[in-house]
């Protein structure tokens, strides 16, 4: 609900911080750092953060505004990362139609039955990728992100990556996010002669599978062929570049927001032993080449969702408006930086009892989150296109991991974050994977 619009200023939330920044308490503690604000000066704020004045916005009631009302932001600007290390066609910074029409050509390949369909490759890939180890620790965070990145290609391709893309691309993702915290040295970053290495292989290899695949002619039931087939045979052909960068994003996309749900699954459950019991007396019927629904499983999604809320991978995301509008009383103007604190619900004791708690068991009482206040993957018509493919690959690492291994940590998670590209823990953490037969 839009309030009139007042001539009072937007409160300032300044902390006792070089130049009063909140990026270093951010880095330090990004989930909840918002929280004194908000409770403190309501839910619009203004704060210097990232390199430039933006107004925050948090709560439920801004949750629904601003996914409600996608005519305000522009996407061109909020995303132009993207676009800049991409090209004018990638999917997060189009608006209007457009983004509409490329949206829902790729959500064909994103189908529930279409990903069920591949939840046994996806779950051979887990105890493939524990075997190369040999029984070796491994960095916990990059471990995850490679996983998830191999099991998607089961999914978008179905075909194995060549040996050491998996991890090529994890590297270069977190190379790509990066740049959304530094302002216009962005643009050195750019250039950074390692990160445009790592890409120029990646795409290389990206545009050898589309030759094959259009040399071979052969149909297949994977997310690349779904949406290939989904575009309009009046139309002109997709570019190379464009399907390129296409498959880049779906590959890459959700590796940072899954991994991290894989990785902090995993320390949670290790350090509450009783819900580790429970879980694991859950998956002694799990059996992922026989998996046809969660519904079974209510401890293990339980679990995913409770790590989605707790520990949620992005827990800020920058807009531009692109016209005035008034909220809350306060005034926005066009132009200005708007800082959607779209996560903040989730530690506030109005929607969940002791939020700072892994507590899975709120969500087999209400398995179904309410969507203006669970942000994880974001509202409206701009929500994450890949949240089915989340929902189920993060679940199936952590039942294959949990119900045939025991964990070794080196050091022992604290259970502190830290920001770097996503919520991550604050140490840098290594696992061994012991199997339990």
């Amino acid at each position: 609900m839009i309030k009139d619009a007042s001539q009072s200023s937007i409160p300032s939330y300044s902390p006792n911080t070089p130049d009063q920044r909140v990026d270093p308490l951010f880095f330090k503690n990004p989930a909840r750092i918002f929280l004194e604000p908000y409770q403190q000066l309501g839910p619009i704020f203004r704060c210097h953060f990232f390199g430039s004045e933006q107004i925050a916005m948090a709560g439920a009631e801004a949750n629904r505004f601003i996914w409600a009302e996608n005519e305000l932001w522009d996407y061109y600007k909020t995303n132009r990362i993207f676009r800049e290390q991409f090209s004018d066609r990638y999917l997060n910074q189009l608006e209007g139609e457009t983004y509409m029409r490329k949206r829902r050509r790729i959500n064909q390949g994103f189908k529930p039955s279409i990903l069920l369909s591949h939840v046994p490759d996806m779950g051979e890939v887990v105890f493939r990728e524990i075997d190369k180890l040999k029984g070796e620790a491994t960095d916990l965070r990059l471990f995850c992100m490679s996983l998830v990145i191999a099991m998607v290609s089961q999914v978008l391709l179905q075909e194995d990556l060549p040996e050491r893309m998996d991890k090529i691309m994890a590297v270069s993702n977190q190379e790509m996010l990066k740049s959304s915290s530094l302002g216009w040295k962005r643009w050195l970053w750019y250039w950074y002669p390692p990160k445009r290495a790592r890409r120029r292989v990646i795409f290389k290899y990206l545009g050898e599978v589309l030759d094959r695949r259009d040399q071979s002619g052969v149909e297949k039931d994977d997310i690349l062929s779904l949406i290939l087939a989904a575009h309009p045979k009046d139309q002109p052909p997709i570019p190379r570049y464009e399907l390129v960068h296409d498959l880049s994003q779906l590959f890459m996309g959700g590796s940072t927001t899954s991994s991290m749900i894989i990785a902090w699954g995993m320390i949670e459950s290790w350090k509450d032993k009783d819900w580790l019991t429970e879980l694991r007396a859950e998956l002694k019927s799990w059996d992922s080449t026989q998996f046809e629904s969660m519904k079974p499983f209510p401890k293990l999604y339980a679990t995913s969702l409770e790590i989605e809320r707790l520990r949620p991978g992005i827990p800020t995301f920058r807009r531009f408006a692109k016209q005035d509008f008034e909220w809350d009383g306060y005034s926005v103007k066009k132009g200005e930086s708007v800082l959607h604190l779209h996560t903040l619900c989730h530690f506030l004791e109005e929607h969940y009892g002791d939020p700072f708690t892994f507590k899975p068991q709120r969500f087999i009482e209400n398995p179904v989150p309410d969507r203006d206040i669970h942000g994880t993957y974001g509202g409206g018509q701009h929500k994450c296109v890949g949240l089915n493919l989340a929902r189920v690959a993060p679940p199936i690492a952590l039942a294959n991991i949990l119900s045939q291994f025991d964990l070794e940590f080196s050091p022992t998670p604290s259970g502190k974050e830290r920001y770097l590209s996503v919520i991550a823990p604050r140490e840098d953490v290594t696992v061994r994977f012991i199997s339990k037969t």
